[in-house]
């Protein structure tokens, strides 16, 4: 699990403007689908206990991430 939210914090940051966004190989760049932090932290929540995953965050140090989870 600490390696999904890892993904999901970089994602973020993609979303900020601090990385340049990651696009599938296949995708042309006229097409661009992304996918966002929000969405993959929804999903990932419906595949795990909440609680765990909250205590995942907490372990890893990042506030930023604990609240989105929080949310």
């Amino acid at each position: 699990m600490h390696q999904v939210l890892l993904l999901i914090k970089e994602l973020k940051e993609e979303e900020r403007g601090k990385k340049k966004p990651k696009v599938a190989p296949h995708v042309s760049q006229v097409q661009e689908s992304r996918i966002y932090a929000e969405q993959a932290l929804e999903y990932v929540s419906w595949l795990v206990n909440a609680n765990n995953l909250y205590n995942v965050a907490l372990d890893l140090y990042d506030f930023d991430l604990v609240t989105m989870v929080a949310t």
